[in-house]
């Protein structure tokens, strides 16, 4: 029954208040008669909880959300949290996933194509696919049929990705201080993602044998995973050069004794200062690829460098890298072409 809400010793409204099953809410009416109904309303969505064998999108996502907050990166986690409000937002959070029709994947989706762009949508749809086929997985009662796989792609404007001429990371390297070059060198000479580098510990590094060993989470199982590859003799020359002046253990470049993690504006101030076309931290990583496949070093060994593949596909490349050594010096030491990007 709704309760009085007095100040002062005046009524001023009736508390509707329900806690029957997974209900528990509270609202405050102007009158009785608004409280009950509202009492009524709330009595019987808690009867149809009670009743229905499937979950809602709310209970559906925040379980998915749960399990990706363990296994996925923090950008990664970020990305599906956001999919995830799109859906609370366009398709409603009570609303039960076996009512969830292609119709109403379509309006969510469609909103932020007209919003944002088609190819928003489309990273929106694929993880509302994944989600989807995560909760088939392992919810009870959760439908087959995928709403959202059955919604085409929306039409998306393809960007050719900016990969900058030697010659502009020559001079972005000519004019920086040592330890930004060292830096700089171990993505020209690994292809390695931004974190990679971040992460690279000196117990990673097998001066040796000449190779390096880079932590990655891009696979399918979200779990890390170390990829082994080889060191050219500059980077090998330049990261023992590091470590004469370092105590030679935890990471290899830090900030103020800090893990780096996003350095934004790195190569973008460095190359204003050279005066060159801005790139990025991936754009090296397609240079590498370009450079190598120019010096006709064979595709299956720039995949396993690039290690871009899934866990079994790099498995499979990595026998390749045996050979890879004398490729990698030809090229980055300019054996066939001149002296290309060591250090001075």
């Amino acid at each position: 029954m709704p309760a009085k809400k007095k100040k002062k010793g005046q009524i001023v409204g009736w508390v509707a208040r329900v806690r029957k099953g997974d209900v528990n809410k509270s609202e405050l009416c102007d009158t009785k008669n608004q409280a009950l109904e509202l009492e009524a309303q709330w009595k019987k969505e808690a009867e149809q909880s009670a009743n229905r064998t499937t979950p809602s999108v709310l209970e559906w996502l925040t379980h998915y959300l749960e399990h990706c907050q363990k296994q996925y990166t923090e950008k990664t986690f970020g990305e599906k949290k956001e999919c995830a409000a799109i859906a609370y937002h366009h398709i409603g959070k009570d609303k039960e996933v076996d009512t969830v029709t292609p119709g109403d994947a379509l309006n969510a989706l469609q909103k932020v194509a007209d919003k944002r762009s088609g190819h928003a949508a489309n990273k929106v749809r694929k993880n509302l696919i994944a989600a989807w086929n995560w909760g088939q997985k392992y919810l009870e009662g959760f439908p087959t049929a995928n709403p959202f796989s059955q919604v085409d792609r929306f039409r998306e404007r393809k960007y050719s990705k900016y990969v900058p001429p030697m010659e502009d990371v020559q001079a972005v390297l000519d004019i920086m201080p040592e330890d930004d070059q060292k830096m700089l060198l171990c993505y020209l000479h690994t292809g390695a993602r931004r974190d990679e580098i971040f992460r690279l510990r000196w117990e990673d590094i097998d001066f040796a044998n000449s190779k390096l060993t880079l932590w990655t989470r891009k696979r399918k199982s979200g779990s890390w995973e170390p990829d082994t590859i080889p060191m050219t003799s500059a980077l090998r020359d330049a990261l023992l050069n590091k470590r004469a002046n370092s105590n030679g253990t935890g990471l290899v470049f830090t900030w103020s004794g800090r893990k780096y993690k996003y350095r934004r504006h790195w190569l973008e101030y460095w190359c204003g200062l050279a005066n060159v076309p801005k790139f990025n931290f991936h754009s090296i990583r397609h240079l590498t690829a370009s450079w190598l496949d120019a010096h006709n070093v064979p595709l299956t060994t720039i995949q396993a460098i690039l290690r871009h593949k899934s866990a079994t596909t790099t498995a499979k490349y990595l026998h390749e890298l045996r050979g890879v050594q004398a490729d990698l010096d030809s090229v980055f030491e300019g054996k066939k072409d001149g002296k290309v990007l060591n250090i001075k």
